[in-house]
This record gives structure tokens, sequence and C-alpha cells, in this order.
């Protein structure tokens, strides 16, 4: 059985799917750094605008399923989220919860977060449209990206910095700001045109959801003869873990790290 550098070369990175958030509260300060000590080779969050224009980790439009406070993120100003719990939603148990775990985090934050991780460590973001803010959040993705000094070359198994979106024209625009920046696009399973599975020009990463995955692994192969990369998500499975292993993708987007690392590198 392969050992040491030869299974960490040929298992996919693991790239931690908001955090660790199978084991934190997902975007959360306390779910990023666990990530971290589990050994992800990349972080993963999603971005909304604050009604005052910062960026904050954060997948859903409003607060209500993540914080104690109700209402959209967009009506929100920073210190009003920074004002919430996000350990949970209302009612919910938050006796174990400890600081890290309450606090939102914008995306400078976490940049700097991943920028002085001590090791090769990348992070990938989605921008999440349609959006009331529209282009501004592209064009701060890449002015926050670029302040960090993430987006350039990388030692490590993951871009500095990856942008993922649905939505071509915000891949688009985020190219016309920084050409450099990796672009992925996104393919979920039950929408329309996953068969084709064209990237917008520019884009060099097929991002693919694991149903999609399993129903056509033909995909993984196709997009990288066309020179793509192939990442999978959310990929919490040992057995997909596997398969996508057995496909060769080249990344997968997971709860649980640790766990995931476990699998691909045959300790579980």
């Amino acid at each position: 059985m392969p050992q040491g550098r030869d299974v960490e070369e040929r298992r996919p990175a693991v790239i931690a799917h908001r955090g660790a958030s199978a084991i934190r509260p997902e975007h959360t300060l306390g779910a990023f750094r666990q990530a971290i000590r589990d050994g992800a080779d990349a972080i993963e969050c999603d971005v909304r605008m604050t009604l005052d224009g910062h960026l904050v980790c954060l997948h859903d439009r409003s607060v209500d399923r993540t914080s104690d406070g109700h209402g959209l993120v967009s009506r929100h100003t920073l210190r009003q989220l920074q004002a919430l719990d996000w350990s949970g939603p209302r009612g919910e148990s938050r006796h174990t919860a400890t600081a890290d775990d309450r606090r939102v985090v914008t995306l400078a934050e976490l940049a700097e977060l991943v920028r002085t991780a001590g090791r090769p460590l990348g992070l990938v973001v989605e921008t999440k449209h349609p959006s009331r803010w529209g282009p501004h959040v592209d064009a701060e993705v890449v002015r926050v990206l670029g302040e960090a000094g993430l987006g350039g070359p990388s030692e490590g198994r993951v871009p500095s910095a990856v942008v993922l979106s649905f939505w071509p024209v915000s891949l688009r625009r985020i190219g016309l700001h920084q050409p450099q920046l990796a672009r992925g696009q996104l393919f979920a399973a039950a929408a329309p045109g996953t068969a084709r599975g064209s990237l917008a020009p520019g884009v060099s990463i097929a991002a693919l959801d694991i149903a999609l995955v399993r129903r056509r692994p033909h995909l993984v192969a196709r997009h990288q003869t066309r020179g793509h990369r192939v990442y999978a998500w959310t990929v919490n499975d040992p057995a997909d873990l596997r398969h996508c292993q057995d496909l060769g993708v080249d990344a997968v987007i997971v709860d649980d790290p640790g766990a995931a690392l476990a699998v691909l590198d045959g300790r579980r």
C-alpha cells in the first residue's frame, strides 16, 4: 500500500466547506480555525455584502438559520451582525460554544487568517448571486483578496485564492478585474446544461455536485482532458470520497476535513 508522500500526492486536495462545519458552527472563526488544525488544504466560504458594504462569510440571504437574529444580511450593518450570536439559531442550546463559535467573520479577516496560517493554505470564495449589490460584490472580493496578497502563485495543493460561482456573469466580471485569479464554475446535478458542462471563458475549474459525479463520472476525465481542474462538492460519505479519489478528482469540498483526510489517506 502506498504510504507517506505517495498517498498525499495522489489524493484529492481537501477543502473545508464553510470551515470544519460538521464540528463547529459554519462560517465562524471556530470553524475556520478547526479546519486549519485538522489539516485542510484550503478553506471555503460564501460571501454576502452588508448594508454598509462589507463582505461577510455567510451562506444564506437571511441571518435566521445560523444566528439568534432575524432578517436579511443586506439589511444589516457589519456592527449589527457582529452583535449577533452565530453559534446557532434562537432557542438552540449554545452552552458548549466558544467565543470563536459566536463570531461572524469578514472576508478580510478570513483572508488574513489564511495568509498567516504558517503553511500553504488556499482560500476558496463563492459569490452568491443574484445579489442586491450585484457587481459590487465581485469587485470587493477581488479587492480584499488582492490586499491580502492572495491570488498569485501558491506552493499549496490549491491556488492561494479561487472564486467559485454558479453565475458565469460573475466569473466574467472577476476575470475583468483580475485575470490571473483562479475561477471555478459550479454545476448542480438538478440544473439545466450540466450534461454539456461547458465553462465560461477564462474559467479553469469545474466544480461538480457529488450527485452529478455519481451520475456522470465521465465528466471528470472530460474536463481534465480539456485542461480543467475538477472539484467535487459536498463530499462527506467515505464511499464518495474514495470514488472521487479513484476518478482522479483534483479536490473535494467537505464538511469534516479531518475525517475526509483519514479516509483518503487510508487511515479509516
